[in-house]
């Protein structure tokens, strides 16, 4: 009897709580609720005013102080992203259309400084050097093949020592392209590679230019006299050698400067056309007329490129090459 006795009690207690209960968690949601209402108000507002308090600065350009400018467009570009997903309120809309603007005008100075930047910091390789580097290369594939190693354990063109941008200026660029390709804005975004493929492709260019191989047509390399082709033949062997290695650097100073998938797009873009030009001008060569005495020749630029083979195999071997 005293179990039931307690038991009644502590239903009529219950029954006496259950609208306390009740109301209280209605106000602790209630409370929970205005909280987060609250803080995405106060969220919004921020974002809201970040333009209008970095205008000023982002309008006058980085100068002295880069790395609190690219803060600053970090800033904008979350505040952009922010607003995006809150163009249902009206309030939001001039907001999202004045951050987008600045945002546009700091990525055009960011990519002003990154081409000044490059342009400054771009080291010129001469080609004699590197062609007495090559020389040096091939003399050592000689012995290696003279001694009877494989093409696979002879010695390739190493990339140490050939400086195409100075240290110093790496870690600005680093810096730049990553703010720049976090952006939203496609169009700007991706223009920063475009100048940096610019940029190394004429660079590139220019060194194949200082060979002294003219990549004629195939007609021309067909009509061409047996001395003057191996000439040709020899300064072809050279380049190789000079390309593998230049082309090693390119791809180690993309991947420096700018992060997956953007350093082999880019990479791409700035060795794709010499390369190309190159092999099709070695097709054209190794489609002459074969003659005893040119069989020898092409047996030597065989030889050449199994011992670069591995290396640009792994140079080469992004998904966009």
């Amino acid at each position: 009897s005293i179990l039931v006795e307690f038991e009644d009690q502590l239903a009529s207690l219950c029954r006496a709580t259950e609208p306390i209960r009740t109301r209280t968690q209605a106000l602790t949601r209630a409370q929970l609720n205005i909280e987060r209402i609250q803080a995405h108000a106060e969220e919004l507002l921020e974002h809201l005013d970040v333009s209008r308090k970095v205008e000023r600065r982002i309008r006058e350009g980085p100068g002295a102080d880069l790395d609190g400018y690219l803060e600053l467009t970090r800033q904008l570009s979350k505040a952009i992203r922010f607003l995006q997903g809150c163009e249902h309120l009206k309030s939001t809309k001039s907001a999202l259309r004045h951050a987008t603007e600045l945002r546009a005008a700091a990525l055009s100075h960011c990519e002003q400084r990154f081409r000044e930047a490059l342009s400054r910091s771009t080291v010129r390789a001469e080609f004699p050097a590197l062609a007495q580097q090559a020389l040096a290369s091939m003399e050592s594939l000689r012995e290696d093949l003279r001694s009877g190693a494989s093409s696979k354990t002879s010695q390739a063109p190493r990339e140490e020592g050939l400086t195409l941008v100075r240290p110093e200026a790496i870690g600005t660029l680093r810096k730049i392209a990553a703010v720049a390709l976090e952006a939203d804005n496609q169009n700007q975004s991706l223009q920063i590679l475009k100048v940096f493929a610019d940029s190394r492709r004429r660079a590139l260019h220019g060194i194949v230019q200082h060979s002294g191989v003219d990549m004629g047509s195939r007609d021309e390399v067909h009509r061409m006299a047996w001395d003057a082709l191996e000439k040709k033949i020899q300064g072809w062997i050279v380049l190789s050698h000079v390309l593998a290695r230049v082309v090693a650097c390119e791809r180690r100073l993309a991947g420096t400067v700018f992060r997956p998938p953007y350093d082999d797009m880019t990479f791409s873009e700035v060795v794709y056309p010499t390369v190309e030009d190159f092999v099709l001008y070695g097709h054209s060569i190794t489609s002459v007329k074969r003659t005893p005495e040119k069989v020898f020749a092409l047996l030597d630029m065989k030889e050449h490129l199994e011992s670069l083979k591995e290396l640009m195999r792994g140079v080469l071997g992004g998904a966009t090459c």
